[in-house]
C-alpha cells in the first residue's frame, strides 16, 4: 500500500535524523492516523479560509503575479462562487483560471469543468513535468467509464478493486485496437498517473497489506 510505505519511510527518517523538521501534507481519503508510529508528529487539518483570508491570499497571488487591479476584480466577480472560494486548494486554482481568462464563468458546471482541465491536462505542464500521452488523448472518455463503474458500485464513498479499473482501462484499450499485453501496461500506468499526478484516485488499500 503506498500511504502505509510513505509513513514508514517518514517514521524512519525522522528516526535517523531527530532534528530535522519534517512537514508531510495528504489528503484525508485513504489517509490514517493509526499509521504513525511516532508521537513526535503532530497532526493539523487545513480549515477552510475566512473572507479575509481569501482577499489576503487574492491580492498577494496577484501581486506576485503583476496585477494588483485584477485582484480586486477577481474578488469581486468570485463572491458568485460562495463557499468554493475558501477551500484553499479551490481558490489557487480560481485564481490561476483567472489570470488565464479574465472572468468567473457563471455557473458551477463551467467552473467546474474550467478546474478540472487545469488540474488534469495544465497543472504539470506548466511547471515542466510531463502527463502521459495516453491520458492526454483517451483520459476523459476512460475517466467517465470509471466515474460510471464508481457509481455503479455506490458512489461517493465506495471504493474499487484495482484489477476491476485494470480490467476496465485495458478493455477500452483493446475494442480500439491495441494489442492484450500493450494494453495492460498502459492500463498500469495510467492508473498509476491517475494516483500518484492527476489528483483521481486514491490508493486505499486493504487491512491485510
Amino acid at each position: 500500500m503506498l500511504f502505509r510505505s510513505v509513513v514508514t519511510q517518514l517514521n524512519t527518517l525522522a528516526e535517523k535524523y531527530p532534528f530535522t523538521a519534517i512537514v508531510c501534507t495528504t489528503r484525508r481519503t485513504g489517509f490514517e492516523i493509526s499509521v504513525f508510529a511516532s508521537s513526535d508528529f503532530r497532526l493539523v487539518n487545513l480549515e477552510q479560509y475566512t473572507e479575509d483570508q481569501v482577499a489576503e491570499y487574492a491580492r498577494k497571488w496577484f501581486r506576485r503575479q503583476g496585477g494588483r487591479l485584477q485582484a480586486d476584480r477577481f474578488l469581486g466577480e468570485s463572491r458568485t462562487l460562495g463557499e468554493l472560494r475558501r477551500n484553499p486548494l479551490m481558490l489557487a486554482l480560481f485564481c490561476t483560471l483567472y489570470r488565464q481568462y479574465d472572468y468567473i464563468p457563471e455557473s458551477r458546471r463551467d467552473v467546474y469543468l474550467r478546474c478540472a482541465q487545469l488540474m488534469f491536462y495544465e497543472w504539470d505542464p506548466r511547471r515542466g513535468i510531463s502527463i502521459p500521452n495516453l491520458f492526454k488523448k483517451e483520459g476523459e472518455a476512460i475517466v467517465r467509464d470509471m466515474a460510471l463503474l464508481l457509481y455503479s458500485a455506490g458512489g461517493v464513498g465506495s471504493s474499487i478493486d484495482e484489477s476491476q479499473l485494470t480490467g476496465l482501462i485495458k478493455s477500452y484499450l483493446i475494442d480500439r485496437g491495441q494489442e492484450q499485453i500493450a494494453a495492460g501496461q498502459a492500463a498500469r500506468e495510467l492508473l498509476d498517473h491517475c494516483s500518484r499526478r492527476a489528483w483521481i484516485l486514491t490508493k486505499i488499500g486493504s487491512s491485510d497489506s
